[in-house]
C-alpha cells in the first residue's frame, strides 16, 4: 500500500519547523553581519597605484587618522550588494498596494528606452550643443503635457509629487507678491479629501492652512468653499479625483468662485490618470497642477524613485515659473538658467532641468499609447482618447520611434519622428508653425484596429511578414 505523509497547512504567523539554524542561514538567504563587522581595513577589491607626491590645501582640516572604512574583497563586495538587492520589494516580488500609484502600466521596454546609451550616458554639465536631441525630447514632452492638460506653461524640473506641490505654491506666492498682496493673502484652503502632502506643502511655503469639510458623498460643496473665501485666501489645493476616488463634479463652479475672490486654484494631479483623455484641467479652471510621471505615465514608482512631477501652469501663473526652462532659438534649444532672462521667475527649485531617464520612459509610453501610426499630436480629438481605451502597439514600432540620440544623429527617417515646433515652454505658443505639413497617416495592421481584414489571404500574409520585419 502506498503511504503518504499528511501535510498540515501552517497557520499564519506560526513558526516554521526547522526555521532556525546554527548559522542563521535558510536556504539561499544568507545571514550577513554589518559591513563594519565583516570588513577589514587592510582588504580591498581593487589595486590602486601609489599617488605621486603632491601638496594638499587642507591645512588643519587634514584627517589625523585613517577613516576606518571597512575593506572587502571583490567577491565579498559583490555578494554584499547582491544580498541587499534581494531585500528590495519590487513588482516582480509582489503587488505594490499604494493607491493611485497602481493606476499605471510599466512595460519594461520603456525602461530599455531610458537605458539607451545616448540618453543614459549624458551628463547634466555637458555643453548644451552636445545634447540637443535630449533637449528636443524634453521640449516635445513638455508640449504634449501642455496640450493634454490645456495649460499654457510647464516647469519640468520638479522631482516628485510633493516637490511639484512646493513648486506650484511658490509660483502662486510669487504671483501674489507681484500683485502687492503678499502681506494679506496668507491662507490656503485644503479639503479633507485632498492628499496628505497638500497641507504640508502649503505650510512649507509659508501659508496658513484651513481645512474644508466634505459632504456626505465625499465631495466638496461649492457653498462651503464660498463661505471660506475672502481677501486673505491665496489659493485652494484640491485633489481631483479626490482621495476617496471621486471626481469633484462641481469643480468648474469652485474654480469660478476662487478666481472671483482673487485667489488661485491648485490641483493635485496624482490621480490624473483617471481623467486623462476625458477632460483637461485647464478647461476646469485649474491654475497649477503637478503631474506625477512616476504614476500616470509608465515610470516605476516606489522604493525611493526615480520620480518626476512637471507642474503645468495657466497663463495667470506662467510668467512666474522657475528656471531653468527650455527656449527654442534659431540654432536649437537653449536652457534659460538665470533670472536675469526671466524677471518673473521665483527662482530655482532644482539644480538641473529634470530626470532625463524618466522623461525618456514617458516619451516611449506616449508613442505606444497615444502617438502611434501617424496620428496628429495637435489634434484635440487625438488627445481626448480616454485613457482606459489606450492600447500598446507593436514593440518594434515603439523602439524605432523612440530611438533618437541626444546629439541628433541617427534620427529616424522623415515622417517617423516630427521635430517639435518653435515654442517656449513658458508661453502658450504650442501650436505647429503656420504651413506645417501634417504627417502622413501610417497604415495599421487590422490586428491593432479590431476591424476585419478583407484583403486576399496572400496579401494579408505578406503584410504580416512585413510587420514582423519592422
Amino acid at each position: 500500500m502506498l503511504m503518504q505523509k499528511e501535510i498540515v497547512p501552517q497557520m499564519a504567523g506560526a513558526a516554521v519547523p526547522g526555521g532556525k539554524t546554527f548559522t542563521g542561514n535558510r536556504g539561499l538567504d544568507i545571514e550577513e553581519g554589518l559591513i563594519f563587522e565583516i570588513g577589514r581595513p587592510e582588504n580591498t577589491g581593487v589595486d590602486l597605484d601609489e599617488p605621486l607626491p603632491f601638496e594638499h590645501s587642507l591645512g588643519s582640516l587634514e584627517r589625523p587618522q585613517p577613516a576606518g572604512l571597512p575593506g572587502l574583497s571583490e567577491p565579498e563586495a559583490v555578494r554584499h550588494y547582491v544580498r541587499l538587492s534581494r531585500l528590495n520589494y519590487a513588482i516582480d516580488a509582489g503587488i505594490y498596494p499604494l493607491g493611485s500609484c497602481t493606476m499605471k502600466h510599466n512595460p519594461r521596454l520603456n525602461e530599455a528606452m531610458a537605458r539607451l546609451p545616448g540618453f543614459a550616458d549624458i551628463h547634466p554639465l555637458q555643453p548644451q550643443s552636445s545634447v540637443q536631441g535630449a533637449l528636443e525630447l524634453i521640449a516635445e514632452l513638455a508640449r504634449w503635457l501642455m496640450v493634454m492638460t490645456g495649460m499654457d506653461a510647464v516647469a519640468m524640473s520638479p522631482r516628485a509629487g510633493a516637490h511639484g506641490e512646493a513648486c506650484g505654491m511658490m509660483v502662486i506666492e510669487a504671483a501674489i507678491a507681484a500683485k502687492g498682496e503678499g502681506e494679506t493673502r496668507k491662507t490656503v484652503l485644503v479639503p479633507e479629501s485632498a492628499h496628505g502632502t497638500n497641507p504640508a506643502s502649503a505650510a512649507g511655503a509659508g501659508f496658513e492652512v484651513r481645512p474644508l469639510p466634505a459632504r456626505a458623498d465625499g465631495t466638496l460643496d461649492p457653498a462651503e468653499v464660498k463661505s471660506r473665501l475672502g481677501p486673505e485666501v491665496a489659493a485652494i489645493m484640491l485633489t481631483n479625483p479626490n482621495t476617496c476616488g471621486l471626481f469633484e463634479k462641481d469643480v468648474v463652479e469652485i474654480a469660478a468662485l476662487v478666481h472671483e475672490a482673487g485667489a488661485y486654484f491648485y490641483c493635485d494631479g496624482a490621480n490624473f490618470n483617471a481623467i486623462m483623455g476625458k477632460t483637461r484641467p485647464g478647461d476646469l479652471g485649474v491654475d497649477a497642477m503637478h503631474i506625477n510621471l512616476h504614476k500616470t505615465f509608465s515610470t516605476p514608482h516606489g522604493g525611493g524613485g526615480p520620480g518626476a512631477a512637471p507642474v503645468v501652469l495657466s497663463s495667470r501663473l506662467a510668467p512666474f515659473a522657475p528656471v531653468p526652462f527650455l527656449r527654442r532659438e534659431e540654432g536649437g534649444f537653449r536652457l534659460v538658467e538665470h533670472q536675469s532672462e526671466a524677471p518673473g521667475a521665483f527662482g530655482r527649485i532644482a539644480a538641473f532641468h529634470g530626470q532625463i531617464g524618466t522623461f525618456v520612459a514617458r516619451f516611449s509610453h506616449y508613442f505606444s499609447h497615444w502617438g502611434g501610426h501617424g496620428q496628429n499630436p495637435h489634434s484635440a480629438r487625438h488627445f481626448r482618447r480616454p485613457a482606459a481605451s489606450r492600447r500598446p502597439h507593436a514593440t518594434t514600432y515603439r523602439q524605432r520611434r523612440a530611438r533618437t540620440s541626444p546629439s541628433g544623429h541617427g534620427r529616424p527617417r522623415s515622417g517617423q519622428m516630427r521635430r517639435a515646433p518653435r515654442f517656449d515652454v513658458r508661453r502658450d505658443e504650442i501650436r505647429p508653425p503656420p504651413g506645417a505639413k501634417k504627417a502622413p497617416a501610417r497604415k495599421t495592421p487590422a490586428a491593432m484596429t479590431g476591424r476585419p481584414d478583407r484583403r486576399p489571404a496572400r496579401r494579408r500574409h505578406a503584410a504580416s511578414k512585413r510587420s514582423c520585419a519592422d
